[in-house]
């Protein structure tokens, strides 16, 4: 739920800066490129950052995603600024109001599980390979489907390095994987091997080398930190317990994730 009202957080600060952007000109038009650039930045950032962590509540964002259409539109053309700031308070308005009924528990997570698969196909060759990842793939929904809430988050845990260290495999400069700032060095400062990172380590140089961005980088930071848990004692340390809601709000997300990883895997 927490990267769930962050996302929700992300829009609506990015939608009250432009609307203060906005107000700073006494023009009635919004002519300038520049304005217009930022409200086609703040609407790209929506659709391909802060909407994938919104995955889980489905046709709720349908009237969110509506008006940043709307906003779109108007930045081919010249509008009024009282049009877009009437176009901004909406939006604010419909951001709040899902927060708010997300905290109260009115709004629920979409909790069928159906998350369509990730076409593993993208990145892996071997049939072989793909068999045993679209097997994980199943087991995990299996785990959601029966609240085993815990292993279905180490599943994707599991999932989420296989397919790093694979796209670190595939990477075409092994050179510059290695040289990443963020790749693990041994006492001597030379790069371990790819068979000794952990989950941290391949998110962190995916992050660098732009596999993932930002938003999928924390996500699967949150992921793998959960997935900790599957130790006792670090359960009973940290007092947490996974909520079938929480392991749904997972799957939805790695999934997002998963998409990113396997998309340009020659770049």
């Amino acid at each position: 739920m927490n990267v769930i009202l962050a996302a929700i957080g992300e829009a609506l600060n990015e939608s009250d800066s432009l609307l203060r952007q906005l107000r700073r000109h006494r023009s009635t038009q919004v002519q300038s490129e520049e304005e217009r650039s930022n409200v086609r930045g703040m609407v790209f950032r929506w659709s391909t950052e802060i909407k994938s962590r919104l995955s889980g509540l489905g046709d709720r964002l349908d009237s969110i995603n509506q008006i940043y259409a709307e906003l779109l539109e108007f930045s081919e053309r010249s509008i009024t600024r009282i049009r877009y700031q009437a176009c901004l308070n909406r939006l604010r308005a419909e951001l709040i109001t899902l927060r708010s009924k997300l905290v109260a528990g009115t709004e629920k997570i979409k909790e069928d599980g159906n998350v369509p698969k990730p076409l593993f196909s993208k990145l892996v060759a071997s049939s072989e390979m793909q068999a045993i990842l679209n097997r994980r793939w199943d087991e995990t929904i299996a785990c959601v489907s029966v609240h085993a809430n815990l292993a279905a988050t180490v599943m994707m845990g599991s999932l989420l390095e296989a397919l790093l260290f694979t796209r670190a495999n595939k990477f075409a400069d092994q050179k510059r994987l290695f040289l990443a700032s963020a790749a693990p060095k041994d006492d001597k400062g030379k790069p371990l091997p790819l068979s000794r990172w952990t989950l941290k380590n391949f998110i962190e140089v995916g992050y660098e080398l732009k596999w993932i961005g930002e938003p999928a980088k924390k996500v699967s930071e949150f992921l793998g930190d959960y997935r900790n848990l599957i130790h006792p004692e670090k359960e009973l340390r940290r007092g947490v317990l996974l909520r079938n809601a929480d392991a749904k709000m997972f799957l939805a997300i790695f999934r997002e994730v998963a998409e990113q990883v396997v998309e340009g895997v020659d770049s």
